[in-house]
């Protein structure tokens, strides 16, 4: 190469070393971004999950009450039919 082609050259080449720069550049910058938006979407869908497994622990919780209320008339009931009956005494 000439020296007249090498000063044709470098002002493409300054061109295109700062394009490829600015392309690393941006591709870094791009895939912290797509991280932290990632990491972001995984705390909210934590705290969704949290929130669910909350609702469905109370839920849990109510029906055992109410299975328990059940269980407790129904023994009372079957406890009071057990009973033997008393026989009337005419007086």
């Amino acid at each position: 190469m000439d020296i007249d082609a090498l000063t044709r050259l470098i002002p493409y080449l300054v061109s295109f070393v700062t394009a490829v720069a600015s392309y690393k550049a941006l591709t870094e910058k791009t895939k912290a971004d797509k991280d932290k938006i990632e990491y972001n979407r995984l705390i909210e869908e934590n705290n969704r999950l949290k929130a669910d497994a909350e609702v469905y622990r109370k839920r849990w919780l109510t029906a055992e009450d109410e299975l328990e209320k059940l269980r407790k008339k129904q023994f009372a009931e079957a406890t009071r039919s057990l009973r033997p009956k008393r026989k009337e005494t005419k007086q």
